[in-house]
């Protein structure tokens, strides 16, 4: 039964779980004091929420402190105080996400009452105690965004420190650290992507929850607090709403299609594929008891189509492939349709997406001082993908493959009190089935490599990661946190275990096997160069998958110690332990070849994270803030997945090289009969047998016995500042806002994968390069990196808010360097992936992720051009440095395997007569050398490792709602339009974004190491450096209403 017409059970579930659930929260910490600024004791306080006239009683301390704790976030909230003698009354205070509220509640009797000429905002303000460096975003900031994906990231990267993956997944690039290393929770729900195959961060294709269900969202940096855990860059929280006392809602619809989409990028026609999209949704919040019991819901529906950019020469693509021709394009068609019996299909020009979303959430008031809720997520969609289709490698349709997702998350929490300490009870649970399905039916893969111009062409019916791949995952959360006052501190301390089942086939090859082709000539001819199998002896793939369950415990305890009314500092300890249930299947062949077995889990690892952080109000207008601490996390579990699924004997995997296919005998490889079909129905038979003889030893993936938990620690120091700026005598801006920090980060036991196989030889060529001696196979290590990847980060930003404008410009400048970028979930990826001279060991080097230079600015205008009606124009400026990458070598290798990939670096001769390089007699010296010396680069030295930097991008976004008079009073129309790259709308030249193609390495020659240790070139490709990318390059109109009630 689908999900959404899950409604009945969902309620049942709640009906009987109301009692053992509750919502994230903040606190409100503070004192009272007489009109002489004398602390007042044991003063009855009455708290109060505006939305559901919840209330909260309590007295204040000895000293007239106080602290009311888990609290809704939001407002208004309305603090009572009396002591019998003098009362006290502050308003209007909210709560924000990260951000504990810091008060002072002023007691006047009657007396002083009649003295005071005005009591004004200075009693009914609230302090915000920043424990890290962070941004957050409340309701409006989130409904005004031009949000021209409907998600939270459009919002985030409005803040310096974070940026987007414009040219591929959309992943938030956090002060220079991979999305992987990001995490995400809604409602205290983990919705990261929990197995680290996607590259948005998410567990599905999209963000998997509603927009308009959102009610704040932040991202920390370095947040401090132990409570907070799971990622080594940044944490993204975000709350949902809730139901109040009265009902409201609303529904929306939005659409574009080709015509809302740019044609013409800096002077080129483009000619765009047809396409239509559409998204619509709804809130609907209340009361199902007045003051008691109250419910909200929010689903959306996206029926998008995915459009691609590239096509050969002359195609008016957006993007055209200057090595690619259609007459060759046509005769690989042909040749694929009359040689090897398959339709490949033709270039992609548009697939269809489809997302829905359904939250349901329901909080219940069952005293005064406990509360619970129930929050109920469910995400559902697939997208049709295309994962080799760059500038220099094209895939034809029928190589794709539906990416799918369904994922269920519920959430149970209760608040409450046990004594004098404040409790909180979670238990979260999501369910995840991720599929990957190839679309062309069961053909294997074909790889031609070298077309005349230097690329590759991708095609067949499966490629060789999706003929046996799907993952499922439970996960299952438990925590209890308590927190209590004890003088001047607030002690919190709380357990956690976290416990993940997966299952995940991953079996390459295994129908139709991929077939490499390093000639086109070769293809025409019907030789393969190489030709990959790999499945289960048994030839059933399901039987080599990877099933395996791991938890973490989590202990933590902190102190928030009031040390002055100025000064806080917070300090505390949270520890982690992992285990590990099972081991994969021990491969004899590997613990003959090393000595040890591979069958080694982290079972058993453990980590402390000591943290201290400080606020400190240096006045009325300035706050300092700053802390350390550890953090780990983050880590994609199908790194340590790979072990179970690559093990050598469950998931065999061979190759053949120089095969004359038409003359080998072809077997069907999950059956291993014979077939008459021919190559890519079917595999040679010889592999097939080999592999269902189980006897073959296959590629090994494995654990280093010494790996470590990595971790980062992160040491902070910021300021916030509220100043005027005075222009002249007779104009001033006041209340301007200054927000500066520094962040020094350091990495420990960073993870990097290594190939057991290759060993160093002690010997080193002209330039000092390592040699290596191999074994030929792949056996990837998953183990610690040799050296501590380090980060700085400074970030800041002017805010200022006039009566119905918002500004702010932000500035940030950021420095990462790692040693492995681990870019994939795949060992081998991870191992190949990366620009180096010693594959084994490479040396410290600025991020893949890193973005230098960035600028960011925001202008939200409010006028009511229209009495009652709401008019908004939101304007959102980057300026950002982009993205690093490095030049290399091209088929050159010192012994390493595999030695058909392209790591190494870029070797730049002194001359034309450099004694250790020999050039083809065809190689085009002088235009190498003017190329080499055009890019600035040093003659007789190789280059470094991301030395280059994409070009900077420059763009606007624009959001233009207009509220209009709908069917009743108080309900109106809001009217917009969200424009994707204004730049780019205004002028065709400008907002053009353009960034080396992924992995982020140029191969400028290709080179061989000579018999007589020289480098011999044969070829210059020259260098596209950064390849125009059409997507965020053209603007993108959509135009929408939302109906609010």
């Amino acid at each position: 039964m689908n999900k959404f017409h899950r409604l009945n059970f969902v309620a049942f579930i709640i009906f009987f779980s109301l009692s053992i659930s509750a919502d994230t929260t903040s606190n409100i910490r503070g004192k009272v004091i007489n009109s002489s600024g004398d602390a007042v004791p044991n003063a009855d306080l009455i708290i109060s929420y505006g939305p559901t006239n919840a209330t909260q009683s309590i007295s204040s301390g000895p000293d007239g402190s106080f602290a009311i704790l888990n609290l809704q976030l939001g407002g208004p909230y309305k603090i009572s105080a009396d002591s019998g003698i003098a009362s006290g009354v502050l308003e209007d205070v909210y709560l924000a996400l990260g951000k504990d509220s810091q008060v002072t509640i002023v007691l006047r009797t009657a007396e002083d009452m009649d003295e005071v000429v005005v009591v004004g905002a200075a009693l009914s303000s609230a302090s915000l105690l920043a424990t890290g460096p962070s941004v957050f975003y409340n309701t409006d900031a989130l409904e005004d965004a031009a949000a021209v994906e409907r998600d939270i990231k459009d919002l985030l990267v409005t803040h310096p420190r974070l940026s987007l993956d414009e040219g591929g997944g959309r992943g938030i690039q956090c002060n220079g650290s991979s999305p992987r290393f990001n995490s995400l929770t809604v409602d205290g729900i983990a919705l990261n992507d929990g197995f680290g195959l996607n590259s948005n961060g998410y567990p599905a294709n999209r963000m998997p929850f509603s927009y308009d269900a959102i009610k704040q969202v932040s991202a920390e940096f370095a947040p401090f607090d132990v409570e907070y855990g799971g990622f080594s860059a940044c944490v993204v929280n975000a709350i949902t709403k809730s139901g109040s006392n009265e009902f409201e809602g609303n529904f929306f619809y939005e659409f574009t299609n080709e015509d809302l989409l740019s044609d013409k990028v800096d002077g080129n026609t483009i000619n765009n594929t047809p396409f239509d999209e559409d998204k619509y949704g709804f809130t609907l919040g209340g009361p199902i008891i007045k003051d008691k019991l109250f419910f909200f819901t929010a689903y959306e529906k996206y029926n998008d189509q995915e459009t691609f950019d590239f096509g050969p020469v002359g195609s008016g693509a957006p993007t055209e492939m200057t090595w690619l021709t259609q007459d060759t394009l046509d005769l690989v068609i042909s040749t694929m349709k009359n040689k090897y019996g398959f339709d490949p299909g033709g270039i992609p020009s548009a697939v269809d997406s489809f997302s829905e979303k359904l939250l349901v959430k329901f909080d219940y008031y069952l005293s005064d001082i406990t509360r619970a809720s129930f929050t109920y997520n469910a995400s559902e969609g697939f997208t049709n993908r295309y994962s080799d289709l760059y500038y220099t490698q094209i895939e034809l349709s029928k190589h794709g493959y539906e990416n799918g997702n369904d994922l269920e998350s519920y959430m149970l929490q209760l608040y409450s009190q046990i004594g004098d300490i404040n409790t909180e009870l979670r238990v979260a649970y999501r369910d995840l089935d991720n599929r990957q399905e190839g679309i062309g039916g069961p053909f294997g893969e074909f790889d031609i490599e070298n077309i005349t111009g230097g690329g590759d062409i991708m095609l067949g019916g499966t490629d060789d990661s999706r003929q046996a791949n799907d993952l499922d995952y439970d996960n299952l959360t438990m925590a209890f946190v308590g927190d209590f006052v004890y003088g001047d501190q607030l002690i919190t301390f709380g357990i956690e275990r976290e416990e993940q089942t997966s299952f995940n086939m991953f079996v390459q090859h295994s129908q139709g096997g991929e077939w490499d082709f390093y000639t086109f000539q070769n293809f025409l001819d019907g030789i393969v160069d190489r030709v990959y199998y790999g499945n289960h002896p048994s030839l059933d793939p399901t039987n080599a998958s990877g099933s395996w369950d791991y938890d973490i415990t989590t202990l933590f305890a902190q102190s928030e110690w009031r040390v002055s009314d100025r000064l806080d500092i917070t300090y505390g300890l949270r520890f982690e332990e992992y285990g590990v249930t099972g081991a994969p299947k021990e491969n004899p062949a590997f613990v003959s070849r090393y000595g040890r077995s591979n069958a080694n889990t982290f079972d058993g690892e453990s980590i402390l994270m000591p943290r201290i952080s400080f606020n400190y109000d240096l006045n009325d207008t300035t706050e300092i803030y700053g802390g350390i601490g550890t953090f780990s996390g983050g880590n994609p579990v199908v790194w340590y997945s790979n072990i179970w699924s690559n093990d050598g004997v469950s998931n065999i995997q061979l190759d053949l090289r120089n095969v004359d296919m038409f003359a080998t005998p072809m077997c069907d490889g999950r059956t291993g009969q014979p077939t008459t079909q021919g190559p890519g129905y079917g595999v040679p038979c010889s592999l097939v047998n080999a592999v269902a003889s189980g006897s073959a030893d296959g590629a090994t993936n494995s654990i280093d016995p010494n790996y470590e938990i990595p971790s980062v620690t992160k040491a902070a120091i910021g300021i916030i500042k509220t100043f005027d700026i005075n222009l002249s005598e007779f104009f001033t801006i006041s209340d301007v806002v200054l927000t500066a920090d520094y962040i020094k980060a350091e990495a420990e036991n960073s993870a990097q994968v290594r190939n057991l196989a290759n060993t160093y030889t002690g010997e080193y060529d002209f330039a000092g390069l390592p040699i290596f001696s191999s074994t030929f196979k792949e056996d990837y290590e998953l183990g610690n990196a040799s050296k501590d990847g380090k980060s700085d980060s400074f970030s800041i930003s002017l805010s200022k808010q006039f009566e119905n404008v918002f500004l702010t410009l932000g500035y940030a400048s950021i420095d990462t360097e790692d040693v492995a970028p681990m870019t994939s979930s795949v060992a081998y990826s991870n191992f190949t992936g990366i620009a180096t001279n010693d594959p084994q060991n490479p040396p410290l080097a600025q991020s893949n992720y890193n973005i230098p230079k960035r600028f960011t600015g925001t202008l939200r205008w409010t006028p009511e051009v229209f009495s009652g009606l709401r008019t908004n124009i939101s304007l959102y400026w980057t300026h950002q440095k982009g993205r690093p990458y490095s030049y290399g070598m091209d088929n050159f290798t010192h012994g390493a395997v595999p030695t058909w990939n392209d790591y190494y670096l870029l070797y730049v001769p002194e001359s034309p007569n450099d004694p250790n390089v020999v050039f083809d007699s065809r190689f085009p010296t002088d235009e190498f050398f003017a190329w080499a010396d055009s890019k600035g680069l040093k003659r007789g030295a190789f280059t470094s490792r991301n030395d280059q930097d994409s070009e900077w991008f420059s763009k606007l976004d624009l959001k233009i709602s207009q509220q209009v008079p709908a069917f009743r009073d108080g309900d109106y129309f809001e009217l917009y339009a969200v424009i994707r790259n204004l730049t780019n709308l205004l002028d065709d030249s400008k907002g053009v974004f353009r960034e080396a193609s992924f992995p982020r390495r140029e191969n400028v020659v290709r080179a061989v190491y000579d018999d007589d240790g020289k480098y011999y070139y044969s070829r210059f490709y020259g260098s596209n450096d950064s390849t125009l990318v059409n997507t965020p390059s053209q603007y993108l109109i959509k135009i929408g209403f939302d109906y609010k009630f």
